[in-house]
């Protein structure tokens, strides 16, 4: 039994009502696919902007973080990696190297307050050799560890003096100036006792 003749033009337009959508659908992957750019917003209220590629971050982008801290530079499997400059809600800037999403390599961090860094960080922090110049015109130039100053450096104050040598983190509070004269006299007095405190 044949097909009425009736149904021809009802199969005729959902075959050609499918075929278009079916063609939208690929010219909108295509178009997001090959020019690789676009804007995805988080429930989070964070915000990336930038080229993605398979549906990854990668390539140059901006994050906005939710307390409008903002990265701008490189981006690789959805991670800062590369080049970058991290603008913080403090008023602090990084520029410099990143690795899996943290300040890794050379760079320069500004301090609002106008105090400045520049040379190696390590898993985020100040550990390396680098430069610190401060607002009131004192300047370091040294070893680092774990953002202190820590081996072999030079320290130069703003009214000439300087100090070159060796730098260690102190890592409690000096003794008062009496309490140290006290251990002193009572340890030298240990090893030469006719020196020191006079017999009774």
């Amino acid at each position: 039994m044949g097909t009425p003749l009736s149904l021809f033009p009802s199969f005729f337009l959902l075959s050609f009502f499918l075929y278009l959508s079916l063609s939208h659908h690929h010219n909108y992957y295509s178009y997001y696919y090959y020019h690789r750019y676009g804007r995805m917003s988080y429930p989070s209220g964070e915000e990336y902007e930038g080229d993605w590629q398979c549906e990854m971050q990668t390539g140059q982008g901006t994050w906005t973080f939710v307390d409008k801290s903002k990265y701008t530079g490189c981006f690789r499997d959805n991670v800062r990696e590369g080049k970058g400059t991290m603008t913080y809600a403090t008023g602090d800037k990084y520029v410099g190297q990143w690795q899996e999403n943290l300040r890794q390599g050379i760079g320069e961090l500004l301090f609002s307050n106008s105090d400045k860094y520049q040379g190696a960080f390590t898993q985020d922090r100040l550990t390396g050799v680098g430069t610190m110049r401060w607002c009131n015109g004192d300047k370091y130039v040294g070893n680092w560890s774990d953002g202190l100053r820590e081996g072999s450096g030079t320290m130069h104050y703003i009214g000439g003096d300087y100090y070159e040598g060796a730098f260690q983190v102190r890592l409690s509070p000096p003794l008062p100036l009496p309490l140290r004269l006290s251990v002193s006299l009572f340890a030298l007095n240990s090893v030469c006792p006719q020196l020191c405190l006079p017999s009774t």
